[in-house]
């Protein structure tokens, strides 16, 4: 197992974010679907563009995992991925939006299991 540096992991944040556009319009070119042809009868209300278009965060996120492991992963599994996290942005959005105070503390204290000293 390699030991990661910080070095290294700041450049490999670096490199994904400077990729993750590209990855992530690839990632839509592939998962775009033909249009439709158009109805015959009168539509129905049809919802706001912005509630078709999937949400920058799962775009990201589905891009990250593209970029990691995308050659392991068939169009089925990626796609499955993807709306994975188009369901889970509400609570990330959510989670990410609640405030913590300075006073707070962790909820638990991490204790390994081996002693090394």
């Amino acid at each position: 197992m390699t030991r990661t540096t910080r070095r290294k992991f700041a450049k490999t944040m670096t490199a994904a974010t400077v990729a993750l556009p590209v990855v992530a319009g690839s990632l839509l070119a592939q998962t775009a679907a033909p249009a439709p042809p158009p109805p015959t009868t009168a539509p129905a209300q049809e919802p706001a563009p912005e509630a078709k278009r999937p949400s920058p965060l799962a775009v990201a996120l589905a891009g990250v995992v593209s970029a990691q492991s995308g050659q392991f992963l068939d169009e089925e599994e990626m796609q499955r991925v993807f709306d994975d996290f188009k369901s889970s942005v509400p609570f990330l959005e959510r989670f990410r939006d609640y405030e913590l105070k300075n006073g707070d503390e962790p909820d638990f204290t991490f204790h390994s299991l081996v002693e090394r000293w």
